[in-house]
C-alpha cells in the first residue's frame, strides 16, 4: 500500500498476524493554532523520541471503560519532519479489540494522540509545550489536535450537540492548567473522552 503521510491513521500493510498503521502523532503549532486544550507543540518541544523509540499503542489513552489499559499494539517507527511527528504502529490481530478497531480504521475514523505523564509535562503560560515526553501512542476518533481531523466535521458535531467549541483565548494560566496536559491529566482526560463519545455518537447519526 502507499505509505503517504497523512493525518488520518491509515492501514499500510496487513497479514494474518497483524496490521501496520501510521499517521501524524502530533503537528507543530503556534499561538494561533493551539489544540482544543489550548496547547501546541513546536519542533523544540522535548518529546524524548530517542528514549522512547518503541512505545505501547492504546485506545483512548487507556481510559475507555471497555478497553481500559489493554495494549493493542506498539510503535515501530517514528520520524519528525516539517509538519510534525509521524509514527507507525503494529497492531496484533490476536488482540480481542481488533474487531473494534478495524472498522474505525477502514472508515478513516481514527487519529493519533500522544500521551505523557503529568510530572514530565512543562508548558508556558500561553500553552506552548516545552516538554512532553511521549510515553504512549493512542488511537482516538476525536483528537485534541483538531487539525488532524477536518474542522468541518468537528464544528458540525459540536453544533449538532448544541455545545460551543472550546476556546482558551483570554484564559488565565490557572484555567489553562486546569484544562490538563493532553493525555497526561486523568481527570481532564476523562472529561475529554466523555465529550469525544458524545461527538462520536453525533457524527455516527
Amino acid at each position: 500500500m502507499n505509505e503517504e503521510k497523512t493525518t488520518t491513521v491509515k492501514m499500510f500493510n496487513e497479514d494474518e498476524a497483524g496490521c501496520l498503521v501510521g499517521g501524524y502523532l502530533a503537528l507543530w503549532g503556534d499561538p494561533a493554532t493551539k489544540d482544543l486544550q489550548g496547547e501546541y507543540f513546536t519542533p523544540e518541544t522535548q518529546l524524548w523520541l530517542d528514549h522512547y523509540k518503541t512505545a505501547p499503542l492504546l485506545f483512548h489513552h487507556g481510559m475507555d471503560s471497555d478497553v481500559g489499559l489493554s495494549v493493542i499494539g506498539k510503535r515501530v517507527d517514528v520520524q519528525t519532519d516539517a509538519a510534525g511527528v509521524f509514527v507507525k504502529n503494529w497492531i496484533d490481530k490476536s488482540n480481542r479489540y481488533w474487531k473494534m478497531v478495524e472498522p474505525l480504521l477502514q472508515t478513516g475514523r481514527l487519529f493519533y494522540s500522544p500521551g505523557s505523564a503529568p510530572h514530565l509535562v512543562k508548558r508556558t503560560k500561553n500553552g506552548q509545550l516545552l516538554s512532553f515526553p511521549v510515553i504512549e501512542d493512542t488511537l482516538t476518533p476525536v483528537p485534541a489536535q483538531y487539525r488532524l481531523r477536518p474542522i468541518e466535521e468537528i464544528k458540525a458535531a459540536y453544533k449538532s450537540a448544541s455545545i460551543d467549541m472550546p476556546s482558551t483565548e483570554g484564559a488565565t494560566p490557572e484555567e489553562n492548567e486546569a484544562a490538563g496536559a493532553g493525555a497526561s491529566d486523568v481527570e481532564a482526560l476523562t472529561m475529554a473522552i466523555e465529550l469525544e463519545q458524545l461527538l462520536i455518537d453525533v457524527t455516527a447519526e
